[in-house]
């Protein structure tokens, strides 16, 4: 008996009027907003830590030698999808380096590896840019070379 009084008063129950549904529908609405909020917000934190890990990484081997006189000095990165490398020119000064050659020559190269290495998978499905700036062997800036997802993705 006491089950079917339930029962009953459920069926008779009066359907909900505007403002009541006004009353539930807002807080939903307004729920779904702070979830997509936050999940965009994460993708974005994941992304910027993804970054700061891997510049850590490298400063923690840093400096070393690329190339016969290339340094890797350091990594850092700026904004939420931009990994920038530090590099010195060891043997030489900024006013004996051909700077339009070498980016001419550079550039077409450092994108091909940002496609085909395996270890910067991450950073393209993430669309980072990456900056390579260059310094000499004074520590004068010389050049940067910035690789975006626009010309590694193509």
């Amino acid at each position: 008996l006491y089950h079917n009084d339930i029962a009953i008063r459920i069926v008779k129950r009066k359907p909900m009027n505007k403002k009541n549904r006004v009353k539930i529908i807002i807080p939903v609405i307004i729920g779904l907003a702070i979830g997509i909020l936050v999940h965009y917000t994460s993708k974005e934190t994941k992304v910027s830590a993804l970054l700061k890990n891997a510049a850590k990484e490298l400063n923690n081997k840093a400096p070393y030698k690329t190339q016969n006189n290339i340094r890797l000095d350091s990594a850092s990165t700026s904004g939420e999808s931009v990994f920038i490398y530090h590099y010195s020119i060891v043997n030489a000064d900024k006013s004996k380096i051909d700077l339009s050659s070498a980016k001419k020559i550079m550039k077409p190269r450092m994108i091909k590896t940002v496609k085909n290495t395996p270890e910067l998978k991450d950073f393209r499905d993430n669309n980072v840019t990456l900056d390579y700036r260059y310094y000499d062997k004074n520590g004068a800036f010389v050049t940067n070379i910035t690789i975006t997802p626009e010309l590694y993705n193509n």
